[in-house]
């Protein structure tokens, strides 16, 4: 199970979630360290695969972000449209100080 989301918080960061792939994984771990950290007994027992359902859920999430993706052509549009406006605004003041 580890194996999968190692593989698929790899698929999500490249399709542009960069850091944010991986919380999912994160949390998961996070979440099975302090159950075993409040009942270490639990991890003798067979107790312990009624909590697999946080490892499906940090994959089932990471599989939502594989096919939403993000796209990063938006990022680049904001960037680009941002900096042009910076370019019109100092190109307006030269043509008032000109005149």
């Amino acid at each position: 199970m580890l194996f999968l989301e190692i593989m698929l918080t790899i698929a999500a960061w490249r399709r542009g979630y960069k850091g944010f792939a991986l919380i999912p994984v994160g949390l998961a771990l996070l979440v099975g360290f302090l159950i075993g950290l409040n009942n270490p007994e639990m991890a003798t027992s067979d107790d312990i695969l009624s909590f697999i359902w946080i490892d499906i859920l940090a994959v089932v999430v990471l599989g939502i972000m594989i096919v939403l993706g993000k796209n990063p052509d938006e990022e680049e549009t904001l960037e680009i449209e941002a900096s042009s406006e910076s370019v019109s605004a100092e190109d307006a003041y030269g043509e008032i100080a000109n005149s």
